[in-house]
């Protein structure tokens, strides 16, 4: 039995190349290709600061993504080699969005990013921490907003 217990949706974004459709040079496109992870943490965490004596609330989640626990239909791969394979793997890089739970949302034009933010609990990846190669607890380790 795992002690991560928690499931994310992990939604990677990539560039798709673009199509010629006469006229115009090709778009690159901005696309995500969605990945659930079971097996692992997501902690919430707030934070009271002040700054020039006005306080203020800051709330970040941590994620642990243990190596050893992970359950997922799909290959990790390197956010360097992810670029080749966006549909059959998933990486961890910065800028991708994880949700909270199982989510099958598939994000297009007619259901954009920001709709999937407003409607689940969702965090940007804004640090990613890879210990995958370490021999005790192999993990990555994000830090959101």
């Amino acid at each position: 039995m795992s002690l991560f217990t928690d499931t994310i949706t992990i939604y990677n974004k990539h560039t798709t190349a673009g199509q010629f459709t006469g006229g115009l040079p090709p778009v690159e496109k901005i696309a995500w290709s969605r990945t659930v992870i079971k097996n692992t943490m997501w902690k919430e965490n707030v934070h009271y600061a002040a700054d020039n004596g006005k306080g203020f609330i800051e709330k970040t989640v941590s994620i642990t993504i243990p190596l050893s626990e992970i359950i997922t239909d799909k290959q990790y791969l390197k956010p360097s080699e992810f670029r080749n394979d966006p549909e059959n793997a998933w990486t961890v890089q910065i800028e991708d969005i994880v949700v909270y739970g199982e989510c099958d949302k598939e994000i297009s034009d007619q259901y954009p990013i920001t709709r999937l933010r407003s409607e689940y609990k969702s965090a940007l990846i804004k640090q990613v921490a890879d210990s995958s190669e370490q021999d005790v607890l192999p993990m990555w380790e994000l830090e959101c907003v």
